[in-house]
């Protein structure tokens, strides 16, 4: 499968023009695509959703997984996935109702930021490690995110310096992910049968070249002492991995792959270089962040977290940081769902387009 457009809008900024030209192609040429929807804020989290709208932020990674069965069973030829999260507009004078969505375990339950507190802590259990140990690793994680933003973004001014506050006993706002933003995202993917028939305009094409999504255990915070554990997040690397034939930790090494580690909560990147091995303790994590970008994007802070879409946007950042004459040719996404019950990891290679 190859990902053929990708578009981004970010509080008004960029437009859906190059998914729209290949949906219309698509759709000339009478394609059978397959439709997802990421689930948006607006419709909860403990209901039913039809087969088509996934919730959580790794839904791009299970619709990948989808089609491509589909594909291999000869029932589609492509595969749009698409979201809308308009969490700053659609919530403005609303911070109450925003606020009981985000509660995602039901009311006078655990919210979000005390489900990743009670994640933090069971975390440092697990690793022996100290508090302030944690919280002096989150300062490093913050700034490498920093860095990333800013060399994108040069006149952007740094967070004032409330963010910089704690909100939980571990967890600075800046170490947290901020959803205050409007996004509406985009990615179409095709057969390599359609891509060799059908010219969308570009140079080069994003191969998914793995992608794997494992569940440890059900949603919930009674699971964060399992979760903590990151096996099953090593287990989706590791297949990925090996589906794709690379040995991803060498290669980002040496500088010949870009990576996005999921940042919605400092412990996840934490947990993600110590379960894959590219850091051999905890202590090894604050060199590690001053030597290599985390992210691609300036992670879920800085660059914003549209709800069950930030991974929508990711794979749309990396579709696009691959096409620079600068970067390497691979490109490896982590994404989670929730607390972290779902780990998953894909592997993108550009590839020239058929002549």
């Amino acid at each position: 499968m190859y990902i053929v457009a990708a578009d981004s809008v970010v509080d008004g900024a960029g437009d859906l023009s190059s998914t729209d030209a290949a949906r219309k192609q698509l759709k000339d040429k009478n394609y059978r695509v397959a439709e997802y929807e990421i689930s948006s804020s607006t419709d909860g989290w403990q209901t039913d959703l039809p087969p088509h709208r996934l919730r959580c932020a790794c839904a791009p990674l299970v619709a990948f997984n989808q089609a491509r069965q589909r594909m291999a069973e000869g029932e589609i030829d492509a595969v749009v996935i698409q979201g809308r999260e308009h969490m700053k507009s659609d919530f403005q004078g609303r911070k109450d109702e925003r606020n009981r969505l985000m509660k995602i375990y039901g009311e006078g339950k655990c919210g979000i930021l005390d489900g990743y507190e009670k994640l933090a802590q069971a975390f440092i259990t697990h690793r022996d490690i100290s508090a302030d140990d944690f919280r002096r690793t989150s300062e490093y994680i913050f700034e490498n995110h920093w860095r990333v933003w800013q060399t994108q973004n040069p006149n952007a001014p740094r967070p004032a310096d409330a963010w910089f506050n704690p909100v939980t006993p571990l967890f600075r706002g800046v170490d947290c992910a901020n959803p205050s933003v409007d996004y509406d995202g985009c990615l179409v993917i095709v057969s390599d049968e359609v891509l060799q028939k059908t010219d969308f305009g570009l140079k080069s094409y994003s191969q998914i070249a793995a992608c794997d999504v494992q569940q440890l255990c059900p949603d919930g915070p009674e699971f964060v002492k399992e979760i903590v554990s990151y096996d099953h997040m090593a287990t989706s690397f590791n297949i990925a991995c090996a589906e794709a034939n690379v040995d991803f930790k060498s290669v980002f090494r040496n500088n010949q792959a870009l990576l996005d580690i999921y940042s919605c909560y400092s412990v996840v990147p934490m947990g993600f270089l110590m379960a894959t091995g590219f850091v051999e303790n905890f202590a090894g994590i604050p060199a590690f962040a001053e030597e290599f970008p985390l992210t691609i994007t300036g992670g879920l802070n800085l660059a914003k977290a549209p709800w069950n879409n930030t991974t929508v946007q990711t794979l749309a950042s990396m579709f696009h940081a691959l096409k620079s004459d600068q970067a390497p040719d691979i490109g490896g996404v982590h994404s989670i769902g929730a607390l972290g019950y779902l780990q998953g990891f894909t592997i993108l290679r550009e590839v020239p387009a058929y002549q």
